[in-house]
């Protein structure tokens, strides 16, 4: 009985930590090489800087905005860019250096 009894705490004991071992150990791995994540910000760079040379900002135009933050320089840091994975994919968040101050 006493043999018995023993061998089944076993087997539960042996199971739980199949089953830990398991749902803990098999984790997909959600790491992007550097060398990628250094790629996808170049190339957000070049599409930035292609896509500012095609905006032709008028004076007018500025005069009659309304947010002063549109009439401030801005320049993007892009030293200090990280990635982040969302719910549609990868994305790229940039701090800019604004030349003035905000408020």
């Amino acid at each position: 009985m006493k043999s018995n009894r023993a061998l089944k705490i076993s087997l539960v004991i042996f199971s739980l930590a199949s089953i830990s071992l398991i749902y803990w150990g098999c984790k997909k791995d959600n790491t992007v090489p550097i060398n990628a994540v250094t790629q996808f910000i170049e190339e957000a760079k070049a599409n930035y800087n292609n896509q500012t040379k095609k905006v032709n900002i008028t004076t007018e135009s500025i005069k009659n905005d309304s947010n002063p933050r549109h009439k401030l320089t801005k320049t993007p840091i892009w030293e200090k860019a990280i990635t982040q994975n969302i719910s549609i994919g990868q994305s790229i968040t940039v701090p800019f250096k604004f030349d003035n101050m905000i408020y």
